[in-house]
């Protein structure tokens, strides 16, 4: 009798040690599984988090180009030239040390300078015509501003500097012209680069 009990208990022991090693295998596994769906949760978050990052830098890009566009486009008419114009004179501007506000201000100099020209001041016409700097159009109008800047671009070039550069750049673009010097070393050629290199970064 005590033989049959004692077999009966060591049987049920052994059952009971297969259960726990049954309930711990199927534990880690539970654990596994529940590692791997952490771990593809995780995924689909940072694939969310990168799509809706990319989604905002782009719309942030966007948003800066416009206001990049807009600010150009208002700069542009208060200084007499084109957006792609003004454009091309702000990126010469910062390759040559320049700084774009005295550009601005030299560009709007030359317009008023311009039509001061043309309405008879005679100082500032004989320094267009020393200059060889033609302000007219075959039609009777004036010039645009940026074909007569690039040709003061190519004479203050040619003419190196001198005393009689600065005075000329002082009259014709103001205070600005003595900054604007480095911009214009290399004549309209050098601000004509500047935009090709524009045009093939497809900025243009």
């Amino acid at each position: 009798m005590n033989i049959k009990i004692s077999a009966n208990v060591r049987s049920a022991v052994r059952g009971m040690k297969k259960v726990g090693k049954e309930a711990e295998k199927t534990g880690k596994d539970m654990k596994k599984l529940a590692l791997a769906a952490a771990a593809v949760a995780a995924a689909y978050k940072a694939l969310d988090i990168a799509v809706n990052l990319t989604l905002g830098t782009f719309k942030k890009a966007g948003s800066e180009l416009a206001v990049l566009g807009d600010r150009m486009a208002k700069q542009a008419k208060m200084v007499g030239v084109t957006a792609e114009q003004y454009q091309v004179f702000e990126f010469a501007a910062k390759r040559s040390g320049t700084s774009i506000q005295a550009v601005s201000n030299g560009l709007k100099k030359l317009g008023r300078v311009m039509l001061d020209a043309r309405n008879g001041s005679r100082q500032i016409k004989e320094t267009f015509e020393a200059l060889d700097i033609e302000l007219m159009k075959s039609d009777g109008t004036l010039r645009d501003v940026n074909d007569v800047f690039l040709d003061l671009a190519n004479r203050f070039a040619e003419m190196g500097p001198s005393a009689e550069r600065t005075g000329s750049m002082m009259l014709l673009l103001g205070r600005s012209g003595t900054e604007m010097a480095n911009m214009m070393a290399s004549g309209a050629e050098g601000i004509t680069e500047m935009r090709g290199v524009l045009e093939e970064l497809g900025a243009l």
